[in-house]
């Protein structure tokens, strides 16, 4: 069902649909934050036939290859497009993604809402923290 889903990272035209995903989010994120996140090729997309399905933020820390970990600043799925599968698909890709980059391990912070999404993916917990091990 998700071969026609493609990762990218997020041009510039993408910003206002990231930024409205991750607002669905985090309210309290803003237009300049997105647009330094995507200048800096930070944020990558889940598209469908050139339509933004879902979107993450993240950084890396420390050195690839040697001891390195990723943290994923903001994970969002567009509103109607949830339930479906589209989030258990856009982690499985965010962890190949950290492999290819040589990250060790990633983590996330979890809004309180999504820890069953997260506990469902197999991610490790400690509180509202979240992480696997590549």
């Amino acid at each position: 069902m998700f071969n026609k889903f493609k990762i990218k990272p997020a041009k510039k035209h993408d910003l206002k649909k990231v930024r409205k995903l991750f607002f669905d989010v985090d309210q309290k994120i803003k237009d300049r934050s997105v647009k330094k996140l995507i200048n800096k090729k930070k944020v990558l997309v889940l598209k469908k036939r050139n339509k933004i399905k879902a979107a993450f933020a993240y950084t890396i820390f420390g050195v690839c290859g040697l001891f390195s970990f990723m943290y994923i600043k903001k994970i969002a799925v567009d509103k109607n497009d949830r339930g479906v599968g589209i989030g258990s698909h856009l982690l499985y890709n965010i962890k190949n993604f950290s492999r290819r980059k040589g990250v060790k391990f990633s983590l996330l912070y979890s809004l309180k809402k999504a820890v069953n999404f997260y506990k469902k993916n197999k991610l490790k917990k400690c509180g509202r923290l979240f992480w696997w091990k590549n």
